[in-house]
């Protein structure tokens, strides 16, 4: 049974629910070339950009936060206190922002809004060219919630979901083992 998961496996979970299961039930995880460009990506970010463009006045650099009541933990970026209060700033070293992602910083900022203690309303995701602004709304709150339900109904299971093949296979750590 899963106990607690991250918004990050929720994400990977909307993008593909067997690779989501095969790292959470299977001993190994290799990192793809994807994810060592994701954590460089990380290295390089320039905060006093960040600040100037977003308009911050104080951050917290790789924030830890949980909820027993979500059953969620994760390590947010960055935290960022704007003049609509505090807000998560995800990192994307794509192109695009899709719903997998839109979802995973919505789930950091509902862990964010029960760390501080006060509504969260607003959330970035930086691509390389842009910075994304996010209104964490109401439906979008409804959204990410469900998705985290349906990815413990999933990840609680013994076996594995069927796969699917999806654009993301190419890059999948599974792709030698998926399909037997």
């Amino acid at each position: 049974m899963v106990f607690y998961v991250t918004p990050s496996l929720v994400k990977l979970f909307l993008e593909c629910p067997r690779e989501a299961w095969l790292s959470v039930h299977h001993w190994y995880r290799s990192m793809t070339s994807s994810m060592k460009l994701g954590l460089r990506v990380h290295e390089l970010l320039d905060v006093g950009e960040l600040r100037r463009r977003i308009g911050f006045t104080d951050y917290v650099v790789g924030l830890h936060v949980c909820s027993e009541r979500l059953r969620l933990c994760g390590v947010l970026d960055l935290a960022v206190k704007t003049s609509y209060g505090w807000a998560p700033l995800e990192y994307k070293h794509q192109s695009m922002v899709g719903f997998p992602e839109k979802i995973q910083t919505v789930l950091y900022a509902l862990l964010l809004e029960e760390h501080v203690g006060e509504p969260v309303t607003r959330a970035y995701i930086v691509l390389p060219r842009r910075v994304y602004r996010l209104k964490v709304s109401g439906g979008l709150r409804r959204r990410a919630l469900y998705a985290l339900d349906n990815s413990f109904k999933v990840l609680d299971k013994p076996v594995p979901p069927r796969p699917c093949r999806t654009s993301l296979c190419s890059t999948c750590p599974y792709r030698g083992f998926c399909w037997l």
